[in-house]
Formats: structure tokens, sequence, C-alpha cells
């Protein structure tokens, strides 16, 4: 398979959202990784899934708090040609800030997602350069995002275009079938 993203990074040997799970994946057989992304109390963008690290909310404290959380800034630094698919999971999340951070790291081959329509959109106007997605929307007319990404079951022929690529989650390994699609695969459970 050469269309697989390792969903939260490729967490077999490590925790997930973390920079050893990112260079394990970028070193296996997937074509990215995802990370998860949300903003500290100190506006400093660090990746794990849920809104708490280690029992504290990751909003109301500063990075000096959350021992051991990842830092975006320090995945970004991996230089790799791969994929590296963020997941904007706050929806208060400074835009501004985030693509200042981002911007700095053009040559990466970034993807930014959300299923916060309200974020993508601020990220739109604020004229990003990196190909944006609202996840699971599906408008009448979906050219409105540069790609789509939707949970396994919900994809339909009516979703498949020829424009765009089309990223998918909720399905084992083994279960794939369709060539034309990319993959964000968890690999603890093929």
């Amino acid at each position: 398979m050469d269309k697989l993203i390792a969903h939260r990074g490729s967490h077999i040997k490590y925790e997930e959202n973390s920079l050893a799970s990112f260079m394990e994946a970028i070193t296996k057989k997937y074509i990215g990784f995802e990370c998860d992304i949300w903003q500290t109390k100190d506006n400093v963008f660090v990746t794990c899934h849920n809104p708490l690290y280690d029992g504290k909310l990751i909003k109301a404290n500063n990075l000096k708090k959350l021992k051991g959380i990842t830092v975006l800034n320090d995945v970004l630094k991996l230089r790799t040609d791969k994929i590296i698919m963020i997941d904007i999971k706050d929806p208060f999340i400074d835009t501004k800030r985030l693509l200042k951070l981002l911007n700095k790291h053009r040559d990466l081959n970034i993807y930014v997602m959300s299923f916060y329509k309200n974020v993508i959109n601020n990220m739109q106007l604020l004229d990003c350069i990196f190909p944006l997605s609202v996840i699971n929307y599906m408008p009448s007319s979906i050219n409105k995002y540069d790609f789509l990404c939707v949970y396994y079951p919900f994809l339909n022929s009516k979703v498949y275009t020829d424009n765009q690529k089309i990223f998918t989650y909720g399905l084992s390994i083994n279960k794939i079938k369709n060539h034309k699609l990319y993959y964000i695969v968890d690999d603890d459970v093929n």
C-alpha cells in the first residue's frame, strides 16, 4: 500500500502524537502521518488528540505545566518530504498565529484539516498556501476545499472527484479496496 497515512503517528512502540511516533511513521511504509493539535494558554501549539493531557486542560495551562507533551514546532523540524496532516482539534485556535508558524515551513508537504468549518474558513481568509479541508464536510459544491477527508462509511459515488485527493479514515488496513483513496490508519490494529 503506497497511500497510507499513520493516524497520530506510528504507535505500536511509541505513544500516539509523540515525536517518536511521527519519526517512526516516516521511516516505515507510510507516505506521511496525521497529528492532532491544540493551543496552550501561552500560545504554543502542541500535539494531543484530547483536550486534556495528563489530566490537565491544555488551553488552561502553559507549556511548562504540560511536561512531556510534543510541540508542533518540533514536529515541523523533522524535515521530511512525506505528508504531514495537521488536524486542528481546538475550535478557538489562533489561526493567524498558526499560519505564521506553518509559513516558516513552506517546504514541507503539509495538509491542514479540522472538524470546525469556521477554523478552516479563517485559514482560507488568511490566504493559507497549504491544502485545506473540513473533515466529513460534503457540501453540494465539494470544490470549496483543496481535498476531502471523509469517514469511510460516509463515502459514496457522489463524493469521488477526479480533481481532488480524498483521504479517509475508520477502516483497518486489511479491508482497503480502492487504491485511489489515501487511508489514515492506526498501525496497531492490523
